[in-house]
């Protein structure tokens, strides 16, 4: 699975990388600090991502931004997007599912949280956890 992170936080980025390499499934993890870079990824098409782990508060191009302009493009309708936020009531959620979000996470991140939700998006899950 390949797997765009977009988040500006260092120690952040480091809890979710280490969180998603417990999947131990040779998952293709790329992490950018800036949101600008992730479209420029997704628009170069060199890479296919399957989701998106989105942070929503972010310092120039809020996440909800970066959705939208993934949805409206038209070329990435496929990628899952997981956004991530410390936003947690319910008109953000409902905001983000509007703008396209497949589902929310809630920071401080519970790592089995994210991974369950990584399961879910995966688009052959059909190795147990774990497994290489």
């Amino acid at each position: 699975m390949n797997i765009l992170v977009v988040e500006d936080n260092r120690v952040q980025s480091r809890i979710v990388k280490r969180c998603l390499d417990q999947r131990r499934r040779g998952d293709f993890v790329k992490v950018v600090p800036d949101a600008e870079e992730a479209l420029k990824l997704l628009r170069d098409n060199a890479m296919q991502f399957d989701l998106l782990l989105l942070d929503w508060m972010r310092p120039s191009t809020s996440g909800i931004d970066v959705l939208q302009r993934v949805r409206q493009s038209g070329r990435h309708s496929d990628v899952r997007v997981i956004m991530q936020t410390a936003k947690d009531r319910k008109e953000h959620v409902e905001q983000a599912i509007e703008a396209g979000a497949d589902d929310y996470l809630v920071k401080p991140l519970d790592c089995e949280a994210l991974l369950r939700k990584v399961r879910k998006y995966d688009p052959d899950p059909s190795a147990p956890f774990g497994e290489v």
